[in-house]
């Protein structure tokens, strides 16, 4: 192995071979002023070597940034994909609330069915309270397939 003199002025392509690096990558370091030039193509191995160091910690330094930072960020992505899918009605699916509310509504039914049987074994008064029901019944609906459709078109 030979010895380098840190002052040694070298080229490009040697200082890409000690460290590491191609020297396309060399000369793009040099145009971003991490490392400085001597000449056209020449490098001072010291000053070469110590902006590279440079700039390795302060890359590592950005990626540990601070987690907190991370965090809000990944927090304002979610965010914003909940906005999203908010405004496209994804958030919930709309078949699946349709179906929620069906299904609660047909339970609601089936309770207010039996009412008029156990309320009274007055016939009269059992066909009253069975045309009440049948009128909320009929309401339910009403307001049941508006809200789906309201679900659907994301008027809601």
């Amino acid at each position: 192995m030979t010895k380098i003199n840190p002052s040694t002025e070298i080229s490009g392509r040697r200082l890409a071979q000690i460290l590491g690096l191609t020297a396309a990558r060399v000369r793009q370091l040099a145009s971003d002023g991490v490392i400085p030039r001597k000449g056209r193509d020449l490098f001072d191995l010291e000053g070469a070597i110590a902006g590279y160091v440079g700039f390795l910690k302060a890359d590592q330094r950005r990626a540990n940034a601070n987690p907190a930072q991370d965090a809000v960020r990944d927090a304002r992505a979610e965010e914003i994909k909940q906005r999203i899918a908010e405004k496209a009605r994804t958030l919930i699916p709309a078949a699946e609330a349709a179906e929620a509310l069906d299904e609660i509504t047909s339970v609601y039914i089936s309770a207010l069915d039996g009412l008029s049987a156990r309320f009274t074994r007055d016939a009269k008064l059992r066909r009253q309270l069975q045309e009440k029901v049948e009128q909320i019944r009929a309401e339910i609906f009403a307001i049941l397939d508006k809200k789906i459709i309201e679900l659907r078109s994301g008027t809601s």
